[in-house]
């Protein structure tokens, strides 16, 4: 059975453990949740504690932190806590993991700052069968509490390699991928393949920034004019969607 601590005082190391994880994200994480927790460790994440709240009903092979109901509150990033959060080492996806399967493509955010918009696309990722994400640097971190909260936790299964515009790159033109760009558009738009590509999507303000740009093939959703541009996720849902039927046939 693991061992069970009790915590009551915001200056406990293990509390201020959990704070820093949760505010920084940099080499350990916090999930948030029973499933989530479970889900991670079902993939054979190790968890390096669980918090829970003194009632709480949840085992798992690693140090039981009972936390006060005020301490469990001040962790919690949801408006009702779900009274258990897993600490985790950060996981590290290598770029290698994003071209495993050639006829996945690749999603390509660049400084998408939102982290509303990177869950979704996240999600969007598991969703349509793409193969993972590869994100520049500006971005929302896709390891952060609000973006693995609108991932619905697929971030647990998709693959997010975080690199320079140019290395990202490298990396496509090196295994033979065409690189699509989304712009915007009231035309047509060019029919994404059905293997060894990628789609490069930016922020609505900014759009896609060189080197991602050059050379790409641009790509845009036929609309009305009557709205400037879409939402981000609203893009990579309709084009991974359309991807992902042409895929199937």
């Amino acid at each position: 059975m693991a061992d069970v601590l009790i915590i009551s005082s915001k200056d406990n190391g293990w509390f201020r453990r959990f704070r820093e994880a949760i505010d920084h994200h940099d080499d350990e994480i916090v999930l948030e949740g029973p499933k989530q927790v479970s889900d991670a460790i079902g993939r054979g994440w190790r968890p390096i504690a669980v918090a829970v709240s003194a009632d709480t009903v949840f085992s798992a092979d690693a140090p039981r932190l009972e936390f006060s109901q005020a301490l469990i509150r001040r962790l919690s990033e949801t408006v009702t806590s779900q009274e258990v959060l897993g600490l985790f080492e950060r996981p590290r996806h290598r770029k290698e993991d994003l071209f495993a399967d050639p006829s996945r493509p690749i999603v390509v955010l660049d400084r998408v700052q939102d982290s509303g918009n990177v869950g979704s696309i996240i999600r969007l990722c598991a969703a349509f069968k793409a193969a993972g994400i590869a994100l520049t640097p500006g971005s929302a971190d896709p390891l952060g509490p609000k973006v693995i909260r609108a991932s619905a936790g697929t971030v647990l299964q998709v693959p997010v390699w975080m690199a320079e515009p140019s290395e990202i790159r490298s990396a496509l033109d090196e295994r033979g991928y065409q690189l699509f760009a989304a712009i915007r558009s009231t035309g047509s738009r060019t029919e994404l393949p059905s293997e060894r590509f990628a789609i490069a999507l930016g922020n609505e303000g900014r759009g896609v920034a060189e080197p991602l740009t050059h050379g790409a093939q641009p790509i845009s959703i036929p609309m009305s004019g009557d709205v400037e541009s879409l939402n981000v996720a609203s893009a990579a849902a309709i084009l991974l969607a359309q991807s992902y039927q042409t895929r199937q046939a």
